[in-house]
C-alpha cells in the first residue's frame, strides 16, 4: 500500500512533536511557533535532500547557456533551474556518429565535465561548450 503523501504542515508538526512544541495549523499564523518553522524549513529541507541521494527528486535536464560568464576563469555559464537543489554530476550529451554506432540505433553517451563552479546558487561555469 503506497505511503500518504505529506504537506509542509504536516512534516513540520511531525518535527514539532518531536520537540515537544505545539503544533501549528498553517505556515501563515503569527505564533512564534509558526514564524520560527518559516524561518527553518526550506533551509532544512534544502539540507535533508542534499544529504542524500533521494529518488524522488533526482532529475536530469539540459541546461540554458548564458552569454558569458561572470568568472573569467571558466569560459562558459549555465542557467541552473529554477528548482536546484544540489548538483551531483555535471555531463555533457554526446551522440556516437553513423559510422561508430551499430545500425539502427541512436546510441547517447555521457562525457562528465570534471571541473566546474556554482556561482550565487543559479549559474554553473565551466570550461566545456555546448553538445
Amino acid at each position: 500500500m503506497p505511503r500518504e503523501v505529506q504537506t509542509a504542515v504536516q512534516v513540520a508538526n511531525m518535527a514539532l512533536r518531536i520537540m515537544q512544541a505545539s503544533p501549528i495549523e498553517s505556515f501563515d499564523e503569527e505564533t512564534l511557533t509558526a514564524q520560527t518553522v518559516r524561518m527553518y524549513y526550506d533551509v532544512v529541507l534544502r539540507k535533508c535532500l542534499t544529504h542524500y541521494p533521494w529518488a524522488f527528486c533526482k532529475k536530469e535536464g539540459e541546461l540554458s547557456e548564458l552569454p558569458e560568464s561572470p568568472l573569467s576563469f571558466w569560459q562558459y555559464a549555465y542557467r541552473l533551474p529554477a528548482d536546484f537543489v544540489d548538483l551531483r554530476g555535471l555531463y555533457c550529451s554526446t551522440y556516437h556518429s553513423p559510422i561508430t554506432r551499430p545500425p539502427g540505433r541512436n546510441l547517447r553517451s555521457r562525457a562528465e565535465i570534471p571541473a566546474y563552479e556554482i556561482v550565487d546558487g543559479n549559474i554553473v561555469c565551466c570550461n566545456y561548450a555546448p553538445p
